[in-house]
């Protein structure tokens, strides 16, 4: 991708010095390079913070569309003792990953055992919460919101509206997994739970009297990063 070299090139960065920053295998920078690889969407608020532009560029780059250009003035006066983001090796491993998102059919998008299979990084907006976790997605069937691989960062104690992307975890079966899906929620009503997933598209509609489940709102990124 020749506009990410150029932003590279003119914040005088290296594509190995991004590769660390995103904490990525640096091949992984070499594939958008060459167009073989997109930006995640979990990776576009970093790479904008490291490049030194707006998200909303590399987005309208990714969509195909012309790069709108700096937002701010090239002669922006910025005051010299304004608070900078924390570096990302400040910022505490301490989140626990207890799910590895499966991109499914509705039945289960991946399964929740209890047990902490990673942690991952705390961004600057969680600092002492201790009702937030992450899982990992794997598959498609919430593509392009989240691709395989990606991290999702999960609160418990707010409640999601109708259009929040959320967890829904189900009580545990025989085999004490607790089977739980991803998806985007369209509506609560008092006796159905109605989800939405992208790929492939389709409604998926949860009986609140014959299920038990436990329902968790996804944070986005922008409310990660104190956007």
């Amino acid at each position: 991708m020749q506009w990410l070299r150029q932003m590279l090139e003119a914040a005088g960065k290296k594509p190995a010095d991004l590769a660390r920053f995103l904490e990525i295998p640096p091949p992984r920078v070499y594939e958008m390079l060459a167009g073989k690889r997109r930006l995640q969407q979990g990776e576009i608020v970093r790479a904008a913070a490291f490049l030194g532009i707006t998200e909303g560029r590399i987005v309208a780059v990714l969509d195909g569309r012309p790069d709108p250009g700096p937002a701010i003035p090239a002669n922006a006066q910025f005051a010299p003792t304004a608070p900078t983001p924390p570096a990302r090796a400040d910022m505490a491993k301490d989140v626990p990953v207890f799910g590895t998102g499966m991109g499914g059919n509705g039945d289960a998008d991946f399964e929740m055992n209890g047990q902490i299979i990673d942690y991952v990084r705390r961004p600057p907006r969680l600092a002492g919460r201790n009702d937030v976790f992450a899982i990992y997605v794997q598959g498609a069937s919430m593509s392009p919101w989240r691709e395989p691989g990606e991290l999702v960062y999960v609160e418990r104690n707010r409640p999601p509206r109708s259009g929040d992307y959320v967890v829904i975890e189900f009580a545990a079966n025989e085999f004490n997994v607790r089977p739980a899906l991803i998806k985007k929620l369209v509506a609560i009503t008092p006796s159905r739970i109605k989800l939405l997933q992208y790929n492939p598209p389709k409604t998926i509609e949860i009986d609140r009297q014959k299920n038990r489940y436990q329902l968790y709102r996804v944070i986005d990124w922008t409310e990660l990063m104190g956007v």
